[in-house]
């Protein structure tokens, strides 16, 4: 277990480290998450960091770095990825294997890590958490109620439809003008971003 807290297995979502902002930005995050997963974008940050990870995944080539690693930290896992293989799909199977419930990745919600992130949505819960905002995976229908003035962002490759009391169309996405009930529906899956 990462956190100096007790979380009952399968609780509280794990963390996987695609990227690395700050450890302020980041602590919020790491504090309750039973398993932490770091790719190879955000290890020397977590190093640097001092912070204690379950799982490295580094490319084949950094045998070097995973002995490196191994002497200086106890109960680490390290997992050489093949040539071919994406980090945050081996992160996600990893996690997915470890019968996680639900999933943070930290790391810019870009659309190469929305399409890597649909892939597992049906096996666990997908959170993409960057700096200012968090995107959650949505099979098919969200509901949420929201105050007066939030605003939401929706990313979806088929058509949305949107429901609730009085929203208005923004640069940013939708802002509620008035407190409700929000519910959004798609015949494919979508991504919902709140901001923080």
């Amino acid at each position: 277990m990462s956190s100096h807290h007790f979380v009952k297995e399968g609780q509280e979502p794990a963390l996987i480290l695609a990227e690395a902002f700050s450890i302020t930005q980041v602590s919020y995050l790491l504090e309750w998450a039973p398993l932490v997963v770091t790719l190879p974008d955000a290890l020397d940050s977590v190093l640097m960091w001092r912070i204690k990870t379950d799982v490295v995944l580094l490319p084949a080539a950094d045998e070097k770095v995973a002995g490196h690693l191994r002497a200086n930290q106890d109960a680490l896992e390290i997992r050489l990825l093949l040539i071919d293989e994406h980090p945050l799909e081996s992160a996600l199977r990893h996690v997915i294997a470890r019968t996680q419930k639900h999933v943070h990745v930290w790391g810019t919600a870009s659309e190469a890590t929305f399409r890597c992130a649909e892939k597992f949505v049906a096996d666990v819960g997908v959170s993409i958490v960057e700096p200012g905002m968090k995107w959650s995976a949505i099979a098919r229908e969200f509901s949420k109620w929201y105050p007066e003035n939030a605003v939401i962002s929706i990313y979806a490759k088929s058509d949305v439809e949107i429901s609730g009391p009085r929203m208005s169309q923004t640069r940013s996405g939708v802002q509620i003008i008035e407190a409700g009930l929000i519910t959004v529906r798609s015949k494919k899956s979508f991504w919902v971003g709140e901001f923080l």
